[in-house]
């Protein structure tokens, strides 16, 4: 698909418009917000949007995951709504796997921070 072209233009920097695998980049602020468009097949437009926010005034830091889902019609919301399960499932191994990656610990979380919206301290 148009999400699996190899490579960045910068090896260890995202820009507007690169690709991770079948997301592409929608947004980029730096140690800040990262924000990924599914170039998929999928009736709608699924977005997934990662931000840090210092934790409590220690130096700890908050990261906030959000996926989205804009459904096209009765199928693209019968279709997210049927996937819910395994999105949850999916997005909390995303954050673990990050939290291992960074070698941080993980102080709380993953938790929904609100209906759509995942997080955990690290």
């Amino acid at each position: 698909g148009t999400g699996y072209r190899s490579g960045r233009r910068v090896q260890n920097e995202l820009r507007y418009g690169d690709t991770i695998d079948f997301w592409r980049v929608i947004l980029v602020k730096k140690f800040e917000q990262l924000r990924l468009l599914a170039e998929m097949k999928v009736p709608g437009q699924a977005v997934l949007e990662f931000e840090l926010f210092p934790a409590d005034g220690s130096k700890a830091t908050l990261l906030v995951q959000r996926a989205r889902f804009y459904p096209r019609g009765l199928f693209g919301l019968i279709y997210w709504k049927s996937l819910t399960y395994v999105h949850k499932f999916l997005f909390r191994g995303m954050l673990l796997k990050i939290a291992g990656q960074t070698r941080a610990s993980i102080r709380k979380g993953p938790s929904p921070a609100e209906k759509t919206a995942g997080s955990c301290r690290l």
